[in-house]
């Protein structure tokens, strides 16, 4: 009797298993969301579906440095300026975050919320297939361009803004009312380690100047006045006259906004030239 029951539990056991394993291959054959294969997705194969109906566009944006001498013309502020030395690493690269794209698609006069990139630099939206145009904004420059959106396929945008140093070694500054501050009817000589002009016809220039800035926080707290605090300023500027004389560039200039000069521990010319290169690739970034 004992044996029997043993034998009536075993088939029992091994019928519900059979059963178990003919459910399992039935529901894993049917498609989502009535079962699943243990390797699918169906996540990954939605944003698979949506990303063949949609582009992508990926824009990615940096700053390469370069400087055209080292900042030994400027001891009071040597590593605010660069390295131990007081050089600027040369063609270092760095990522631009929150810059401004605006993306207007063709015949379009209302532009798609604005985006920004991120902190690496980097933005990455999915479009519908269209020629779009791009304007993307900066304190530093402006750009525009057309790119095209293709279904299934990720458009890069690749943007290298070259930002060169050039450092003040001599400068003077010419106001007619004598104030802490200069406009744009005010003048500025500058002298440059440089040997060659600078292309402001096709770069935007502003002067950058960083000044002592403790009196001006004293003047709220008394508690900060042993506290060294520096201040960086900057204007963009249009350049009058160039001179190349014995090695050196001599530069007159006009300011386009006011600028602080009080104080002031170091100066330095800083070019802005934006380039761009348009790709497409199959694979998502």
């Amino acid at each position: 009797m004992g044996c029997r029951k043993a034998l009536l539990s075993l088939l029992f056991v091994s019928s519900i298993l059979v059963l178990t394993i003919v459910l399992t291959f039935i529901i894993s054959s049917l498609d989502w969301p009535l079962g699943s294969n243990l390797s699918y997705n169906p996540d990954s194969n939605q944003n698979q579906r949506i990303s063949e109906k949609f582009g992508t566009l990926y824009l990615i944006a940096v700053y390469r440095e370069k400087t055209t001498l080292s900042c030994r013309f400027c001891p009071q502020f040597p590593t605010f300026l660069g390295d131990a030395n007081g050089l600027y690493p040369n063609n270092s690269i760095m990522p631009i975050g929150q810059l401004q794209v605006f993306i207007l698609r063709s015949g379009s006069v209302v532009p798609l919320p604005i985006n920004h990139t991120f902190a690496n630099g980097t933005l990455r939206t999915l479009l519908p297939p269209a020629e779009y145009s791009l304007r993307i904004q900066d304190h530093w420059f402006n750009l525009s361009m057309v790119v095209q959106v293709v279904a299934g396929v990720t458009t890069v945008v690749s943007l290298i803004v070259n930002r060169t140093f050039y450092p003040v070694m001599f400068y003077d500054i010419f106001d007619r009312d004598s104030s802490p501050a200069i406009g744009d009817l005010g003048t500025v000589f500058v002298k440059v380690q440089s040997t060659r002009a600078i292309p402001n016809a096709s770069q935007t220039v502003f002067i950058e100047t960083v000044r002592n800035a403790t009196e001006e926080i004293t003047t709220y707290d008394t508690n900060y006045a042993t506290i060294p605090t520096y201040r960086v300023d900057n204007a963009p500027v249009t350049i009058l006259s160039e001179s190349l004389q014995h090695g050196a560039l001599w530069i007159r200039l006009r300011p386009n906004s006011l600028l602080n000069y009080s104080s002031i521990l170091s100066m330095n010319l800083v070019t802005y030239a934006p380039q761009y290169s348009v790709n497409s690739t199959s694979s998502l970034y």
